[in-house]
């Protein structure tokens, strides 16, 4: 027996040819299966049930039932195992039958070993990858489920709840706008995961960052020949996001150009590779992302007005970080968890004061800026909670309150949580300070009315409208 082999993998040997079988499991054995074998329809569904084998042999023609019930029975129990049929009865019925039924190959009778090996080693091989994608989509739909979209402000709900609907729903083109670093890539592969697309794939490409005449042969493909090294045909990233998903980041630094190409996938949803004439027919959902003012670039000429109002039928725009009031703090300590696991830290959360100075600072590179600066603080600060000193200089220097006319705000932040409301504000410092005069006054109406420079007749209306 060999000493590397897919020893975890089995295999069932169905054929009522003892010679056939015994040839088979020998040789199956030497490769590092665990084999199973059976001499009858029924013997081979038995046992199908109890072992559970990855690759079924299946003899066509069976003493009590022919091969092709039992690939049925097999089928309506697991669609997942792979059955190969073998026959030496003509097989060309027999064959396209059985694959029509879900069969992965045949085999004619008399075949050789190897090759027998060699189909069910491809088959494996094959299946091993399907199950490898499915892990991921698997893993990629638990990561972006939209309960995992980290918020709970009225800014950032909103973006889920159009999340939500955009991915139920059949629309074919999403433009997602919104500051650099607000999360455009992970909206667009939430909208995917969340939507019916999930099993097919997710293709992202930045505009920006390939040159015009290369981005044309990404996108598109070409045909051989169509230039000095297309030796070969290739597919376009549009051709291999059919069924699926296609995120243009950074789409207003699309060339002008390739605009009225893409306008065209969008409007007739067909392609034509480079030096082709033959269109392909494309079924696929195009996400469009931008940071610019896309109404400035058309009017500047750099951006089709056409094109826009085809990717805008539905626009999803991201808040800012500054705007989504406590979703900051959240996100942090996330960041915090995360970073903890990744690299291997131990740091508990952080102070009141310094969720703060989060609060307060303007976060320019909005959530990016904020994941990378607690990257940088839990991998580089030897601590077990993240204190105002265990920040990097920018961070404090630009989270200070902004003066207003020379003078700098009063740095309460309770003053602040029951809103901006001026009146209510006014009414706040008000109760304030009659109570403090009254304490200071022992509770002489007359005394307090002096100390808060009013009449002793206003003071019984500002005490009735306070409540006091």
């Amino acid at each position: 027996m060999k000493d590397q082999g897919p020893a975890s993998h089995s295999i069932l040997i169905v054929d009522d040819e003892s010679l056939i079988r015994d040839s088979l499991e020998v040789a199956f054995i030497d490769e590092g299966y665990s084999v199973q074998l059976a001499n009858s329809g029924k013997e081979a569904l038995s046992k199908f049930e109890r072992f559970e084998p990855d690759v079924i042999l299946l003899d066509v023609k069976l003493p009590d039932m022919s091969g092709i019930k039992v690939l049925e029975k097999v089928r309506q129990e697991d669609s997942d195992t792979i059955v190969i049929v073998m026959t030496a009865y003509a097989s060309v019925e027999s064959a396209v039958k059985a694959m029509k039924l879900g069969a992965w190959d045949y085999l004619s009778k008399p075949f050789q070993t190897r090759n027998a090996l060699s189909i069910v080693r491809f088959a494996m091989e094959s299946k091993m990858l399907r199950r490898e994608v499915r892990l991921h989509n698997r893993a990629n739909r638990q990561l972006y489920d939209l309960r995992n979209l980290i918020g709970k402000s009225p800014a950032w709900q909103q973006v889920v709840g159009a999340i939500k609907k955009i991915a139920r729903s059949e629309v074919n083109t999403v433009l997602i706008t919104g500051e650099t670093g607000t999360g455009k890539e992970l909206v667009a592969r939430a909208v995917h995961h969340n939507s019916s697309r999930c099993e097919k794939p997710f293709i992202d490409i930045n505009c920006s960052a390939i040159p015009a005449q290369l981005l044309e042969s990404e996108l598109f493909g070409y045909q051989k020949g169509a230039f000095t090294d297309a030796k070969r045909s290739r597919a376009g990233l549009i051709e291999e996001a059919n069924g699926g998903t296609l995120f243009l980041d950074e789409i207003a630094d699309l060339d002008f150009s390739l605009q009225a190409k893409l306008l065209r996938v969008l409007e007739q949803r067909v392609l034509r590779r480079i030096g082709s004439s033959q269109n392909i027919p494309v079924d696929v959902r195009v996400i469009a992302a931008t940071n610019q003012n896309l109404k400035q670039s058309i009017a500047e000429g750099k951006f089709r007005e056409d094109l826009y109002y085809r990717l805008n039928i539905v626009q999803i725009e991201l808040p800012a970080l500054r705007e989504r009031g406590e979703d900051i703090v959240l996100l942090a300590h996330h960041f915090v968890a995360q970073f903890n696991r990744t690299l291997r830290r131990g740091v508990e959360g952080m102070t009141g004061e310094v969720e703060e100075i989060f609060r307060r600072y303007p976060w320019k590179g909005n959530v990016r800026e904020l994941k990378n600066s607690i990257e940088r603080i839990v991998l580089l600060e030897e601590c077990s909670i993240i204190k105002k000193e265990n920040l990097p200089p920018e961070l404090l220097q630009e989270s200070q309150p902004p003066p207003v006319n020379g003078l700098c705000l009063e740095d309460d932040p309770k003053l602040w949580e029951a809103g901006f409301s001026l009146e209510q504000a006014i009414e706040r410092m008000q109760r304030k300070h009659v109570l403090r005069a009254l304490q200071e006054s022992r509770g002489n109406k007359t005394e307090a009315a002096k100390l808060l420079g009013i009449k002793r007749l206003a003071l019984h209306h500002l005490l009735r409208k306070l409540g006091l």
